[in-house]
């Protein structure tokens, strides 16, 4: 079973791009899945995850991608990263600053991640070359969720401390 882990307060710096990228995804258009679903899902997870509410920042873009029946999807890979406050047993308190490789996705003109300050809280597996955000192995149950608001917020805390329904 998966410890959730809290970060130092202190920023976290590292030397290198972790090996492993940062993947956001879209939401899966037929399933619904919320924050205590995705929270169990990590819990069940082999590696640390940290639990963690802020903001992606773009970075260089290192290869960009078109696919789809007429090339209307694109993933780009940026080495970016996420800046916000990591979750402990009283909320969401320790300064959270990590670099990562994102993969952004778009279909047509809607992208995720969002760059633009949207918040975002995630689950980030915690690995030996450093952070990594990514879906693909979960069956589409999202590990980010958009604006989640004070109550999405809370309901991530009541699962750490215990109590996820």
């Amino acid at each position: 079973m998966t410890r959730f882990a809290t970060v130092p307060a202190l920023a976290m710096a590292l030397a290198a791009p972790p090996a492993a990228a940062l993947t956001v995804l879209p939401d899966c258009a037929d399933e619904e899945h919320g924050i205590a679903d995705a929270y169990r899902q990590f819990d069940g997870y082999a590696n640390e995850v940290v639990m963690a509410w802020g903001s992606f920042r773009a970075g260089e873009i290192l290869s960009e991608e078109r696919y789809g029946t007429s090339n209307e999807m694109v993933r780009r890979q940026y080495y970016g990263g996420f800046r916000g406050k990591s979750a402990d047993l009283d909320g969401f308190t320790r300064a959270f600053t990590v670099p990562a490789l994102i993969d952004q996705h778009c279909e047509r003109e809607l992208c995720f991640p969002l760059f633009d300050g949207t918040d975002y809280l995630v689950f980030l597996q915690k690995t030996d070359a450093g952070y990594w955000f990514e879906i693909n192995d979960f069956h589409c149950a999202p590990a980010g969720f958009s604006d989640p608001g004070a109550a999405g917020l809370a309901r991530a805390i009541a699962c750490l401390n215990g109590d996820c329904p």
